[in-house]
């Protein structure tokens, strides 16, 4: 039983994760069509690239610490 309250902390932490790393891509995208507006600067677009990647990798690393269950195995 102590484990459900674990689990669901756990869950809702990698949601509240989840939506604000929505929130910063969107944020990271608004910034994109701003620069494209003006004549763009491949090294700032490469960098937001860069980031926004570093950002979805970081999401599939905490789904996957939220769903390693180690006693399954």
């Amino acid at each position: 039983m102590r484990d459900a309250p674990r689990e669901s902390d756990r869950l809702s932490s990698a949601i509240e994760e989840s939506r604000a790393l929505r929130r910063h891509t969107g944020e990271l995208i608004a910034g994109a069509r701003k620069q494209l507006e003006s004549p763009p600067d491949i090294d700032a677009v490469m960098r937001e690239a860069l980031l926004v990647r570093a950002r979805a990798s970081l999401n599939v690393a905490a789904s996957r610490r939220v769903h390693y269950d180690p006693g399954a195995y």
